[in-house]
């Protein structure tokens, strides 16, 4: 019976912080129109309100996936284990802005950054050829979608060092402004979101895939 009523509660607390998560995005957008319209100015607010107007989405994250993981009932070591990194990574954050700030750009940095994601591409197009032969049918179609998912992820990081780097350089404004690279910076951009979405949509799919055959075993 107690165990019963644990078990509850924090279904009860799952679906408060996921609610808590739904009203955080209800009203960034709020107050994205209210900017829009002229009728907040972000610079003049206090510290507290921009700052949630830059980490609301991580905010709201957080809320969301602890509040689905308490529903679904995971283990105490991992929601531990989830908040005590989301503390972590939240204070590395904040300290690190003002560091970043002030820092000038370093394409050594932005290159060895970017060799990695590559890398990393490589290896889980190598780990999906490794594995796919020991999947059922029904998760080989669901591992092939996350990997077209994953393919059109790294085509939108190809298309941001494209604006950031060499062709928009964006990071660097004064010569950004003497090639004129704005209507680069456009184009690239709607890519940019377009590959984003379907790398989105095609992980969807397979996660899709995925849970409707679990349902049915």
């Amino acid at each position: 019976m107690k165990q019963q009523n644990q078990t509850l509660e924090k279904s009860k607390i799952g679906t408060l912080f996921i609610a808590i998560a739904i009203f955080l995005a209800g009203y960034y957008l709020f107050i994205r129109y209210q900017i829009k319209a002229g009728q907040i100015n972000l610079n003049s607010q206090s510290v507290t309100f921009r700052l949630f107007f830059g980490y609301w989405l991580w905010i709201s994250g957080f809320f969301a996936a602890l509040g689905m993981a308490l529903y679904i009932k995971v283990k105490k070591q991992i929601l531990r284990s989830f908040s005590i990194g989301f503390v972590v990574l939240t204070l590395i954050n904040l300290v690190t802005v003002p560091f970043f700030r002030k820092t000038t750009y370093d394409p050594l940095f932005f290159g060895i950054g970017g060799l990695a994601m590559v890398a990393i591409f490589f290896v889980l197009i190598w780990l999906w050829a490794k594995n796919r032969p020991l999947l059922s049918q029904h998760e080989k179609i669901a591992s092939d979608f996350r990997l077209i998912g994953y393919y059109f992820f790294i085509c939108a990081i190809f298309w941001i060092c494209g604006v950031f780097g060499i062709s928009g350089y964006a990071l660097k404004p004064d010569l950004a402004v003497k090639l004129n690279t704005q209507a680069t910076m456009i184009m690239m951009a709607y890519y940019i979101l377009i590959w984003f979405v379907l790398g989105f949509v095609f992980t969807l799919i397979g996660a899709f895939i995925s849970h409707r055959y679990l349902k049915r075993k």
